[in-house]
């Protein structure tokens, strides 16, 4: 009856939340890894919510924004 009625199950439904919300996150990731502050990166992907996008960010990447921004630093000083 929800496909019918054009209603999207609820594992759809986060599907197609991720797929949306990928591309956004893998922008600001690059943003960050270019040098900018996580907020700036936050807010120039379109968040207005800082908190929200951290927990984003945390459940696709599996660490915070600022563990990745400095792992990533890391990695080219020991380039």
């Amino acid at each position: 009856m929800a496909d019918r009625e054009g209603l999207t199950w609820p594992h759809e439904q986060s599907t197609d939340q991720t797929a949306y919300r990928r591309p956004r996150l893998n922008s600001a990731a690059m943003k960050i890894a270019g040098g900018m502050t996580v907020n700036e990166a936050a807010m120039g992907v379109g968040y207005v919510s800082p908190s929200q996008f951290s927990r984003e960010f945390k459940r696709m990447y599996g660490q915070s924004p600022r563990q990745w921004s400095d792992a990533q630093q890391y990695s080219l000083a020991m380039s």
